[in-house]
C-alpha cells in the first residue's frame, strides 16, 4: 500500500535533506524532515534521521534487493501499531506519469498490506504502477 512521497530538497545554504509525507489509514497526515545520519558509527546504524517537531521519531537505512535494485528501509514511530512502530520502504516510482516537477521519478513510501514476515523481502511489496 502506497501512503506518501519521500521528496529530496535543499536548503538555504545548500545542505541536502527530504520531506517525508505520509498518509497512513485512520491517522492524520503527517510531513517529517529527513537528514543524514552525521553520527553514524556501523553498518547497523541508520543512514538517515526522521525527526517530527525538533525530535527524533525514526531512521532509514540504504539498503540493496535481491535484484540489485537500490531501497531505502525504514521505521517511525506510530501509536496504534505494533510496538509503536511503522515499518516502511521507499522505491522510485516505476510509472512514468509520477514525476516531480523536474520530471524527476517520484519516490514512494510503501507499507506491505497484511502481515510481514521476517523473510519477506520489502521489493515484492514494491508496486510496478500506481493508479
Amino acid at each position: 500500500m502506497i501512503v506518501g512521497t519521500l521528496e529530496p530538497k535543499t536548503n538555504k545554504d545548500g545542505k541536502a535533506y527530504f520531506d517525508l509525507n505520509m498518509k497512513i489509514p485512520f491517522q492524520k497526515e503527517q510531513s517529517f524532515y529527513v537528514a543524514a545520519n552525521d553520527k553514524k558509527t556501523g553498518e547497523n546504524s541508520p543512514d538517515l534521521n526522521i525527526f517530527l517537531s525538533g525530535n527524533k521519531a525514526g531512521a532509514i537505512w540504504k539498503k540493496k534487493s535481491n535484484k540489485g535494485e537500490d531501497y531505502l528501509s525504514g521505521s517511525v514511530f506510530c501509536l496504534g501499531m505494533p510496538n509503536n512502530r511503522l515499518g516502511f520502504a521507499v522505491f522510485k516510482s516505476k510509472d512514468e506519469k509520477l514525476k516531480d516537477e523536474k520530471g524527476n521519478p517520484v519516490n514512494l513510501v510503501v507499507i506491505s498490506e497484511g502481515e510481514r514476515k521476517d523473510s519477506d523481502s520489502f521489493e515484492e511489496h514494491a508496486p510496478e504502477t500506481v493508479f
